[in-house]
């Protein structure tokens, strides 16, 4: 399944139309969202609703337009967090034609620019370690890569992988009544540790304007708040 996944993603990337862009929804976990989320409270943004996440790629840069316009309203810490987000919604910013001078596009390990279509490809990966209070720990290391892009006038996709191993006194496969998102375990395991994926991937086709038709593995997020969410399909 995941390499179906791949494969996908990278023959919609050498299939490129003409095109500029269209919709990519942003993962519901990505840190924008609190942002907005402290615009809205400050009344920066009057028309930001969270109850229903994702949104798009270009929703985010449009709200992020709107930040910009009243950035005398930001602290200077904000501001650093506008040209950050402003950096990784670089390509939307352009799309949407805004005219302000933008920051240098963040910097991807593929990005390819042309008319067809426009894609951005980076590599991820991380390492945590977790001591408990039961005196037992829990390593994780990761790797994977995730991509975005968009082709013809109405195609939008996106891609995130990471492949997962898990060791230490304290494992848990099944993650049962935790906020973790639902993995999908490898079959690889030891008494001490076990590898597990996690991907998300989208197709989305623009039919009309008010009207987008998606394929997709992700989590939906309904309702407002941190921990009050009903959150569908985020575990298997």
């Amino acid at each position: 399944m995941t390499r179906r996944y791949v494969i996908i993603f990278f023959l919609c990337c050498i299939a490129a139309a003409q095109s500029t862009s269209q919709s990519v929804y942003v993962h519901p976990s990505h840190e924008v969202y609190d942002f907005l989320k402290r615009m809205d409270g400050k009344r920066v943004l009057t028309d930001y609703r969270d109850a229903v996440k994702p949104i798009t790629r270009r929703e985010v840069a449009s709200y992020l337009i709107i930040i910009d316009q009243h950035s005398d309203q930001l602290t200077s810490v904000e501001k650093q967090q506008l040209e950050f987000f402003k950096q990784e919604f670089f390509v939307e910013l352009k799309q949407l034609k805004y005219e302000k001078e933008l920051p240098e596009e963040r910097w991807h390990l593929y990005p390819y620019r042309s008319t067809p279509g426009t894609f951005n490809i980076d590599l991820v990966g991380g390492i945590s370690a977790q001591a408990n209070p039961t005196k037992t720990n829990t390593k994780i290391w990761s790797n994977g890569l995730m991509g975005y892009g968009y082709e013809g006038d109405f195609i939008g996709m996106y891609l995130y992988f990471r492949d997962n191993h898990e060791s230490g006194s304290y494992i848990s496969i099944r993650n049962d009544l935790t906020p973790i998102q639902g993995q999908i375990y490898s079959g690889t395991s030891t008494k001490n540790s076990f590898d597990f994926d996690l991907y998300d991937a989208q197709m989305n086709f623009d039919v009309a304007s008010f009207l987008v038709l998606s394929i997709e593995k992700m989590p939906n997020v309904w309702g407002p708040g941190y921990h009050g969410n009903v959150i569908l399909s985020d575990r298997p």
